[in-house]
């Protein structure tokens, strides 16, 4: 006789009828642990899933309708500038700030600011330093002038004041006056634009009040320089000289 096979088949047989037993006091609250139990697994593993790709594309959805209802305004905007406006204006700004050592709109400032103030500019001369470098680290380049205004105090005053308010944009770092004669020393600004990189998602506006005043008061400023006003000559050494201000009409 096999005394542990026996014990063993003892211990089986207990532990069946305690499950039995156990089963037939709690079985009905089996099915229902059961559905519980599978509704946590269908929960967590299909329902939340579910909710967040629902959550995720309305905010995608979000996201798509804001870049169309931007790309409407923008659209809107372009539709509704002048093209032949944008051009003066774009023009106006371009003169006001050159890109470049603009002489030729420098000359033909100080030019037509003479007439208009009715004086009379001697010899002036450039210092520009290296025409194919720009001013590094500096903001706003410029390029200096020195020049002798001949006229009455009066008409030079009125002088600086339309080169104040014309273009380029220049700005009188001295002034020695003596008499009906004045030295002026003028800084004229530039800046070379910069690298502009458009997106798609980049909104194009209507300017707002202040920069339409601006363009409109830098527009004025344009209009009031009268091209070849007065003929000037370049002279050697960079010396520039009008032809009213020469001894010799024919030097």
């Amino acid at each position: 006789m096999d005394f542990n096979k026996d014990i063993k088949d003892v211990r089986f047989n207990v532990n069946l009828s305690t499950v039995l037993i156990i089963y037939r006091q709690y079985k009905n609250y089996f099915l229902p642990f059961a559905i519980i139990v599978a509704s946590l697994v269908v929960l967590f593993i299909i329902l939340i899933p579910q909710v967040q790709g629902v959550l995720t594309a309305k905010e995608e959805e979000k996201r798509e309708t804001q870049k169309l209802t931007e790309l409407k305004n923008s659209y809107n905007n372009l539709s509704a500038m002048n093209e032949a406006t944008l051009g003066q204006n774009v023009d106006s700004l371009e003169r006001a700030l050159p890109s470049t050592k603009d002489f030729a709109g420098i000359i033909n400032s100080i030019s037509s600011n003479a007439v208009k103030a009715g004086v009379s500019v001697g010899n002036f001369e450039f210092s520009v330093g290296d025409l194919s470098k720009s001013q590094e680290g500096v903001a706003f380049p410029t390029i200096a002038i020195s020049l002798n205004v001949s006229g009455s105090p009066k008409s030079t005053l009125e002088f600086i004041k339309n080169l104040y308010e014309s273009v380029p944009i220049a700005e009188i770092t001295s002034m020695k006056l003596s008499g009906e004669s004045t030295s002026l020393k003028v800084q004229f600004y530039y800046k070379a634009n910069s690298q502009i990189s458009l997106k798609n998602n980049t909104a194009i506006t209507q300017f707002n009040k202040n920069e339409t005043a601006l363009i409109a008061k830098i527009n004025k400023w344009a209009e009031s320089v009268i091209a070849g006003s007065l003929p000037i000559a370049i002279g050697s050494e960079g010396e520039v000289a009008t032809e009213s201000s020469r001894a010799n009409p024919f030097q």
